[in-house]
């Protein structure tokens, strides 16, 4: 489902624990990421790019870093 998806996310960290855990290393490690991407923006962005899917605009719970939990 469309609006599935954003709850998925949190789950990153328990079925994909090497994937979580080189995006956690990314995230606070390489200097410049954590500054440089808005997480709520990109997914709200993602969300309003699918206007024939979604014409009514309705966005998800927005996601953000702390809650995939990579600070």
């Amino acid at each position: 489902p469309l609006f599935g998806a954003g709850s998925k996310l949190c789950r990153l960290e328990c079925d994909y624990p090497a994937i979580f855990q080189w995006m956690k290393r990314c995230w606070n490690e390489i200097d410049g990421v954590s500054e440089s991407i808005d997480v709520p923006d990109a997914c709200e962005s993602y969300y309003k790019q699918l206007f024939p899917l979604n014409p009514g605009g309705i966005l998800p719970t927005p996601v953000t870093a702390q809650r995939l939990r990579l600070q």
